[in-house]
């Protein structure tokens, strides 16, 4: 079997159920673009393809916040990345027609550049964003793209209250007469745009809510592509020691690609250690394969990966803790852990745990290869794809 598509790069911010509630999974999210979303149960958020609009024959993505105020805690951002090469040394321009009504709030499109984990460009329509009701009209971030830029990230935030209509978004390179509308980056400024690691990973009990969709929206963690075949979801009646549990189930009888969740944290608190990643785990017919994985970088590549690829866990089996122990390098940037299926069946993880279980092994990390679906390295899309549609 052969599984298509690689990890999206979902970044994570800070919740609680009081509090902003970040989720990823939205019903009728939009294809091939990822989802950050910051509400409570207060503030639902929907987005989609809107069935009844179009803007000059052609679709259009319909964002909607029913905030009852302003404020920019409560958002919806649908985003692409996408690799850089092709657009280094150039002007490039991400653009779109927009339309709004009952915004209090803001809207905008953004671009933003990175070299490795550091950001090199960024533009947001910081001057001209929209903040009222607005009929149809073009909006554009223009920026240079850096020689060492490595990866390109477009997308279209809705803060506050209101709808928004995005049609026509188009991703261009453009003469040196456009003029850009890049500004200085600032990670405390544009926090919601960073990407910032956290030290420690987050909702590991599965019991944070997320208002958007309901009480089975997986919070903090990350989700890839394979949404369209498989459910990710969090299952409240199925529990271990009283916790809930994530679940991955197929949705086709032959799946193509592979589904996982996952979380990245910074590799600071476990520098020069050996970490230990653990979860129960509870199969129902898979046929290929069921694991957890853990992944670490540095700077520049990865240093440690296990992905269970010489002992996957198949078949129906009942809750069985597993395990991954791998050394955390001295010069470690992030480290990566997850969940995964891929093929026919259904699995469950819960109580997981993550530790630093002693000082490096000196035998050593193995370090497996993409025998299987989940390679060692984050595939990033060649391109844009730009067609807004529903999953």
């Amino acid at each position: 079997m052969k599984y298509g598509n690689a990890l999206t790069l979902i970044s994570t911010l800070m919740l609680g159920f009081l509090s902003p509630c970040l989720a990823y999974n939205l019903d009728n999210t939009l294809g091939d673009w990822s989802c950050e979303s910051h509400s409570d149960n207060t503030h639902p958020l929907k987005m989609n393809v809107d069935p009844v609009v179009k803007y000059r024959g052609s679709p259009c993505a319909h964002l909607q916040s029913m905030s009852p105020d302003a404020s920019k805690a409560y958002y919806l951002q649908p985003w692409q990345d996408f690799k850089a090469e092709d657009s280094r040394g150039k002007r490039v321009a991400f653009s779109a027609f927009l339309k709004t009504e009952k915004l209090h709030g803001k809207a905008n499109l953004f671009m933003r550049v990175k070299a490795g984990h550091e950001v090199v460009a960024f533009a947001n329509m910081q001057e001209n964003a929209i903040t009222t009701s607005s009929d149809w009209q073009k909006y554009a971030v223009v920026l240079d793209v850096p020689a060492n830029a490595t990866s390109i990230r477009i997308g279209m935030r809705l803060e506050g209250s209101g709808d928004l209509w995005v049609s026509e978004p188009n991703y261009a390179v453009v003469g040196k007469d456009v003029k850009t509308n890049a500004v200085a980056w600032d990670a405390k400024k544009f926090k919601e745009y960073s990407d910032s690691l956290r030290n420690q990973p987050k909702n590991f009990d599965f019991a944070t809510v997320a208002s958007e969709a309901g009480p089975k929206q997986i919070v903090n963690w990350g989700l890839n592509d394979g949404q369209e075949e498989y459910d990710l979801f969090v299952d409240r009646d199925l529990k271990l020691n009283g916790l809930p549990s994530a679940c991955i189930e197929a949705r086709v009888a032959e799946p193509k690609d592979y589904a996982a969740i996952y979380q990245d944290i910074n590799a600071t608190d476990y520098l020069a250690k050996r970490l230990k990643f653990t979860a129960f785990v509870k199969t129902s017919s898979v046929r290929d394969w069921a694991a957890l994985w853990v992944r670490i970088k540095d700077s520049l590549a990865v240093v440690a990966f296990d992905n269970m690829e010489d002992r996957p866990i198949k078949g129906t089996n009942d809750w069985k803790e597993y395990s991954i122990s791998l050394n955390v390098p001295a010069d470690s940037q992030e480290i990566r852990i997850g969940l995964m299926q891929a093929g026919p069946g259904k699995t469950w993880f819960s109580n997981c745990s993550l530790s630093a279980v002693g000082p490096i092994d000196k035998t050593g990390n193995k370090m497996h290869g993409p025998v299987l679906p989940i390679s060692a390295g984050d595939k990033l899309k060649p391109k844009p794809y730009l067609e807004l549609r529903n999953r």
